[in-house]
Order: C-alpha cells, then sequence, then structure tokens
C-alpha cells in the first residue's frame, strides 16, 4: 500500500520481496504506512537491516556497498535474501550494479 504518487509501485513490491520485508509489512498495523521508532513500533535488528537494504535497493544505485548486512539474520531469511540480491536471476544482475559486501560470513 503506497500513498505517494511518485512511487514506482512495481519496483517498489519488487523491493520489499528482495528485501523479505513482504511478511513484515502485512504484520504491521497499518502496513507500510505504519509509525515505526520511539512513537511506533520497534523493529527487531534484523527487520532494520532489511529496511536500510531496502531503502538503498529502491534507489538503483550503480554501486552499493554493504557493510554486513545479512548479519542479524537468520539463515533462512539470509539464503532468501542472498539468492534474490545475488542469484543468477537477482535483483543485483538486473540491474547492472557493482556490489562490494563486506562480511563476517563464511558461507
Amino acid at each position: 500500500m503506497v500513498e505517494d504518487k511518485l512511487v514506482n509501485e512495481e519496483w517498489y513490491n519488487t523491493v520489499l520481496d528482495a528485501a523479505a520485508l513482504t511478511y513484515d509489512l502485512s504484520n504491521f498495523p497499518k502496513g507500510d504506512l505504519t509509525m515505526i521508532g520511539s512513537r511506533g513500533i520497534t523493529l527487531s535488528g534484523g527487520q532494520k537491516h532489511r529496511v536500510a537494504l531496502a531503502r538503498a535497493l529502491y534507489s538503483k544505485c550503480e554501486i552499493f556497498i554493504l557493510d554486513d548486512i545479512l548479519s542479524a539474520l537468520d539463515k533462512k531469511t539470509e539464503s532468501v535474501i542472498a539468492e534474490k540480491l545475488f542469484g543468477a536471476e537477482g535483483l543485483f544482475q538486473r540491474i547492472s550494479a557493482t556490489v562490494i559486501m563486506v562480511t563476517h560470513s563464511s558461507e
């Protein structure tokens, strides 16, 4: 549910899917219009990472520098996001982005 008419809804939904946020938003009281933070709901560490990732993805930058974005995620979510971003049909391939990723993960 996107209120701003300047938002590319198709790309917005693609980004939400790639950042594995679709399920989370469906459980928020007002979906993507839910207030977050001190006057709203609290996000988990993994949700915060995925929101930051989605913001970066939505911008369609040519170069992404990702600093340990998968560290706060459970293995299943990490796997889903990795495939949706870095897989053969992943988002970074689709937008022809250069990605510099720092991680502590050995997988």
